[in-house]
């Protein structure tokens, strides 16, 4: 017996055969749902046909779900140490490790039944065997219950770190990571904040409803009922516990509103807060600023400094665009802000107020203020950087002509040297 939840509806396909494979369902939701699982095989996307008697009703319609399924790869990498995996970021928002010992996924099936594998890994591994087995008609492959099989050589050992290579030819973005770390991801309720601040004009995802996240910490693992998540007078809060405990409601959101749309959008807000704050600054210089003024808007900037480099790693691939214009505007705006700093010279000059007040002296021009923003700019694929050469190229004539450190000077020469 497996709950609702639990067992994927499975569609008509014509690479499907079976004989008494039946799914009932309970009309009454929620009710247990008894399923009858019946040796049957599958032609699945990768050409490669599987045999399924082998797997039990648990295992069995995820298996077929999987296979005549349909999933986008947003993104993956190697992570590289002692427990180290290949990392899938699919397009549903949800993440499929697979490990030499142990493949897992975000999702919730994987989640309530963690022993068997959810349609996710077993669409990816078929994907990547097919990639294998292209050259030769695979039929009646076996399949077990975690999406192995006994008649094909192990996907990590077909991988054995080349998936930098193999992953152009499926259409898939890989991103480079050979740092031994985990890679960051976004919860589900975290997921559900972004597409619903999405749709505020001026809400950042870390903004959103914190009473909402606060609810649910520590909490992620009860269900409510659709009834159960209704709140009288708050729509939001009525669609975040909808999508935080219905599947179909989380999936559809995700839809509506896809990772790439929510990057763009929250690198939008974060774009037009700085030209919002640069333009009361600048409204500010016709009268000396307050120290405070100046620490304020310091502060701020390297707020979303962070915030940039923190969104940059946590939404992969599709954020690159958004956090790269968003780079190098900021960039550009300090750099164009050095004007009456070229005759303080770090090496000969020593610390006083020209200095203090000066945006740029304080993020860039100190010698022990650091490499401000060069960190999160050499994590964006020079790909996504190259449209914005020219602009990174006034920005190095700036960093020269305002005696910007030499250390920063040569990390960013080459880091333009990556782009060219």
């Amino acid at each position: 017996m497996v709950s609702a939840l639990d067992t994927p509806r499975i569609p008509r396909h014509e690479g499907y055969e079976s004989e008494t494979t039946d799914i009932s369902e309970s009309e009454q939701e929620g009710h247990a749902v008894c399923v009858a699982w019946a040796p049957s095989t599958v032609r699945a996307g990768s050409g490669i046909t599987y045999d399924l008697s082998a797997l039990d009703g648990d295992s069995g319609p995820r298996a077929l779900l999987g296979l005549i399924g349909r999933f986008e790869v947003a993104g993956c990498r190697q992570v590289i140490g002692p427990n180290g995996y290949y990392y899938f970021d699919l397009s549903e928002r949800v993440q499929v490790h697979i490990g030499s010992s142990l493949s897992t996924c975000t999702c919730s099936a994987s989640k309530a039944r963690p022993d068997v594998a959810c349609q996710h890994i077993f669409w990816v591994l078929d994907q990547l065997h097919g990639y294998y087995n292209s050259q030769r008609t695979q039929f009646g492959v076996p399949l077990a219950r975690n999406g192995s099989s006994p008649a094909l050589t192990p996907i990590q050992t077909l991988l054995t770190g080349r998936l930098d290579i193999l992953a152009p030819h499926l259409g898939w973005p890989y991103e480079r990571d050979g740092a031994d770390t985990v890679v960051p991801t976004m919860s589900r309720q975290e997921t559900v904040c972004d597409i619903l601040s999405a749709f505020r004009a001026d809400t950042l995802t870390e903004e959103f409803r914190a009473d909402l996240m606060a609810e649910t910490q520590g909490d992620s693992r009860s269900s409510r009922t659709p009834e159960q998540c209704v709140m009288q007078g708050d729509l939001e809060a009525t669609l975040f516990g909808l999508a935080a405990h219905d599947d179909a409601v989380y999936a559809s959101l995700c839809k509506a509103m896809p990772r790439g749309a929510c990057a763009a959008i929250y690198f939008d807000k974060v774009h037009e807060r700085l030209r919002r704050l640069f333009a009361d600054f600048d409204r500010s210089s016709s009268r000396p600023p307050s120290a405070m003024s100046i620490e304020k808007t310091l502060d701020t900037i390297r707020r979303h400094a962070e915030r940039i480099e923190h969104n940059l790693a946590m939404r992969g691939s599709v954020a690159a665009q958004g956090a790269a214009k968003t780079l190098v505007y900021l960039l550009d705006e300090i750099t164009r802000r050095a004007e009456g700093t070229e005759s303080i010279d770090p090496a000969t000059v020593g610390p006083g107020k020209q200095q203090n007040n000066s945006l740029y002296y304080r993020l860039i021009g100190d010698p022990a203020g650091g490499f401000f923003l060069l960190d999160a700019l050499a994590q964006v694929a020079p790909s996504s950087l190259r449209q914005f050469h020219g602009q990174l190229g006034v920005v190095l004539h700036r960093l020269r002509e305002y005696h910007a450190p030499r250390a920063y000077i040569h990390r960013f020469t080459d880091l333009m040297g990556t782009i060219e």
